[in-house]
């Protein structure tokens, strides 16, 4: 009987902490302030070889494409025709840069106040292109903001779009994976902070008071002449019902260890 019962837990343990389901992304942009997405994209409704298809207003659109005819590109990318595993589902963003730039906009769906605290999440992928890893999360609102920009060998760096200053980060990026990013901004501030795979990175207060206006979209651009690029992806959030399995999983395992002590 005792056998039964320890079988049943590690049962138990191993289901709940195991089962953790993908089924839904965390907003690539929110405004912490109010709760509001204001913008979400898990790149898996848009066609592979196509922009990318975002058709709720309420969480934003993607607008402004341009994919130049010297090469440059800003699509949606399968993983079964890159080899490259998706972070979330199963397909992600490819922008590659020819000799002048694959870029799109990701316009707002929501309004933000002037001092609300604006969050970035997304994983990106360097390492796929021959001159690669050159590739920027730009924020912009009535004029350009900052511009966050994966650089070549592991490198990652802020640029301060009213004066062209670059600033490096002491963290460092991993090529041939998927790193993640969050970034945080309050409207209205010169600050900045970012995390990278969990580190946070120190906070950037040395940006001009004109870039220091609201943010209502995201660019991502291939940033330079190099031919770079790379992909970008959703971060998966588990779903509450899975939340609720691995809480079961830890107390099972809690109980487990209660009942080898006695």
């Amino acid at each position: 009987m005792f056998r039964a019962i320890q079988f049943m837990l590690v049962a138990v343990v191993l289901f709940g902490t195991c089962a953790v389901a993908q089924a839904e992304s965390i907003p690539l942009l929110k405004n912490v302030t109010t709760g509001d997405v204001m913008f979400q994209d898990g790149f898996e409704s848009g066609t592979v070889g196509s922009y990318p298809g975002q058709y709720d207003p309420t969480v934003g659109e993607w607008v402004d494409f341009l994919e130049p005819a010297s090469g440059g590109h800003v699509w949606v990318t399968n993983e079964t025709t890159t080899g490259v595993a998706a972070y979330e589902g199963s397909q992600y963003l490819d922008v590659y840069r020819g000799s002048s730039a694959g870029v799109v906009y990701a316009a707002a769906g929501a309004a933000s106040g002037a001092s609300d605290t604006i969050m970035f999440q997304a994983a990106f992928y360097g390492g796929v292109y021959s001159k690669d890893d050159n590739k920027l999360a730009f924020f912009s609102g009535s004029t350009d903001l900052a511009g966050f920009v994966v650089a070549p060998n592991g490198v990652f760096v802020v640029r301060n779009a009213a004066n062209n200053a670059w600033q490096p980060f002491v963290q460092k990026w991993t090529a041939g994976q998927w790193n993640t990013l969050v970034i945080t901004h309050t409207n209205s501030t010169a600050d900045w902070t970012v995390s990278i795979n969990g580190q946070t990175a120190e906070t950037m207060t040395s940006f001009a008071a004109g870039e220091t206006n609201v943010v209502s979209r995201l660019q991502f651009v291939a940033a330079n002449a190099y031919y770079g690029g790379g992909y970008w992806d959703a971060i998966p959030v588990p779903e509450p019902s899975s939340l609720a399995l691995l809480a079961t999983g830890l107390f099972g395992l809690l109980c487990y260890a209660w009942r080898k002590r006695k």
